[in-house]
Formats: structure tokens, C-alpha cells, sequence
């Protein structure tokens, strides 16, 4: 039987050569858009998009 470690995403992603920036974390949200950080986080990308749409990127 493998040994499983409970390892962080930020483990897993480092060991990959990934670097991670930002962590988000909605427990108990499921799928009803009461989603606080995730929300936070769509926001925060679609104004990027809108950003770079007007500047022609």
C-alpha cells in the first residue's frame, strides 16, 4: 500500500517548478455564486481582460 502525505497546492506546485502567487479558499460555497473569493477573483480577471481589451492587447 502506497503512503499518502496530505500536501499543500503550494507544495505540489513548487515541486513541479510552479510558483504559485495567491491561494483561494471557499469552503461550504458549493455551487450557489455566494462564492466570496472566487467572485473576488473573477472580478479582479475580467477587469484585467476589460484592461488589456482597451489598450489594444
Amino acid at each position: 500500500m502506497k503512503h499518502i502525505t496530505n500536501l499543500k497546492p503550494s507544495d505540489f506546485a513548487n515541486g513541479k517548478g510552479i510558483i504559485i502567487d495567491e491561494v483561494i479558499k471557499d469552503i461550504g460555497s458549493r455551487l450557489n455564486y455566494n462564492r466570496k473569493e472566487w467572485n473576488k477573483q473573477k472580478i479582479k480577471e475580467d477587469e484585467e481582460i476589460a484592461k488589456s481589451l482597451q489598450d489594444g492587447n
